[in-house]
């Protein structure tokens, strides 16, 4: 999975984030969150699923859905072995964007030496390194993993993605033949990133949730 595949991959994902804003005031409820999900999934969330699937979404307990927890949300469905998946017609699209999570989740694993749920900035900049390097899909990182119960989520994150997976395939075909300026990865930039996705963090180290948010800004800006 390359770093182009995963530009194309989070292309356009504030914007449908953005349509979970029902009432338009630049804030996302719980509400709102469930009212959208249970809509596109055509039946009630049951609460006690719900309770814990929207626990681990908001993690800053603040009772609203920021972007940096809508990315984990996907991440949920895509790539948490706490889940499941029951239905293994949906491969090809859902695939593309599995793996793309499953190469950012083993990468974490990977740099995460020490196993306290944390990188630094210095290992948070190896990860986009390899990023970079990844020309082509698998072939400097190949994840394993098993396939998850989908959150409540699930119809949801298949209308996010499906607009995309098939220019994400064609882009990995081609991306062996394509020549492109190599994105920043300098010390300054990498420090930036840091700090905007965990701002309130002294340390300068990324949770696993925070890390999936400056990765996204790394690719789509």
């Amino acid at each position: 999975m390359s770093y182009e595949v995963l530009k194309v991959l989070f292309s356009g994902l504030h914007d449908k984030y953005r349509a979970f804003d029902l009432n338009n005031d630049g804030v996302i409820t719980i509400a709102e969150f469930r009212a959208v999900v249970e809509g596109m999934v055509g039946e009630p969330c049951p609460d006690d699923e719900w309770a814990v699937f929207i626990n681990k979404v908001d993690y800053n307990n603040s009772g609203t859905v920021e972007f940096d927890e809508f990315l984990y949300a996907l991440f949920l469905w895509f790539a948490d072995d706490d889940y499941s998946s029951p239905n293994e017609a949906e491969t090809e699209e859902k695939d593309e964007v599995d793996d793309a999570f499953q190469l950012l989740k083993t990468l974490f694993q990977r740099l995460d030496g020490n196993r306290d749920g944390a990188i630094t900035a210095n290992e948070f900049a190896q990860c986009l390194k390899q990023l970079v390097m990844t020309k082509h899909p698998g072939s400097a990182v190949t994840p394993t993993h098993t396939r998850a119960t989908p959150p409540p989520t699930a119809t949801m994150i298949t209308t996010t993605s499906a607009s995309s997976t098939s220019s994400a395939s064609a882009l990995a075909a081609s991306s062996s033949s394509t020549t492109s300026t190599n994105p920043d990865i300098s010390k300054q930039r990498v420090q930036s990133l840091v700090r905007r996705a965990a701002p309130q963090q002294k340390s300068h180290t990324l949770t696993f949730k925070q890390y999936l948010y400056a990765v996204y800004l790394f690719v789509t800006e």
